[in-house]
């Protein structure tokens, strides 16, 4: 189930990255900022 998620996710970041690479950067930044804050 998790590598699935995993995987699933892989391909729409990859979809992403070639719509709008700006946009991804955004995302991925505020992820981390995120996992900062929870952990």
């Amino acid at each position: 189930m998790l590598s699935r998620g995993n995987s699933c996710a892989i391909g729409i970041i990859k979809i992403s990255i070639y719509i709008h690479p700006i946009y991804v950067a955004n995302i991925f930044a505020f992820l981390s900022t995120r996992l900062t804050i929870i952990f």
